[in-house]
């Protein structure tokens, strides 16, 4: 039986995740989560997403997006499919990168919002890869608290300011 087609909420913002396949990563060298966030940018700005928040972590991704149009499934596939392809080049492998379908869950209270910006923000502190939020550079939160991670790794998604302390 084929999928039911994904609901589109007019300027929806969605908890977007993808998790890799159970024995490989996301990400293994610096290089991967740059190309991911060039792709994330570009497939964004096709996509016309308003980026909220996004957190990169080593065997998954986290993306805060609103949809003001119904492109959150061509948009995810301009996003995946070439960072599968180029992933797989760069590291000499074949086969699925990703562990099914990418999960969306419909952002609709405030409280909810907040919650998923806190998470993010503390993802990589909690996962033990780094000591406090603003240190991980793969995410949205340390390239708001610390121009520097900007500045070394590469313009990220245009982001909305959201306070996360806490």
């Amino acid at each position: 039986m084929p999928r039911q087609p994904r609901v589109h909420v007019p300027n929806g913002i969605w908890h977007v995740t993808q998790r890799a396949t159970d024995a490989e990563v996301f990400f293994r060298v610096p290089a991967d989560y740059r190309a991911f966030l060039q792709l994330f940018e570009r497939a964004a700005g096709w996509a016309r997403w308003i980026v909220h928040d996004y957190c990169l972590m080593t065997n998954h991704v986290h993306l805060l997006i609103q949809t003001p149009l119904p492109t959150l499934p061509a948009g995810m596939q301009r996003l995946l499919g070439p960072y599968v392809e180029e992933f797989n080049e760069r590291h000499g492998r074949r086969g699925a990168l990703v562990q099914g379908r990418y999960k969306a869950r419909l952002v609709e209270t405030e409280e909810h919002y907040l919650e998923c910006l806190r998470y993010f923000a503390h993802n990589p502190v909690a996962a033990g890869l780094c000591d406090a939020p603003e240190e991980w550079p793969w995410c949205a939160h340390a390239q708001r608290e610390n121009t520097s991670a900007a500045d070394v790794w590469g313009p990220g998604p245009d982001m909305a300011g959201a306070d996360v302390a806490g």
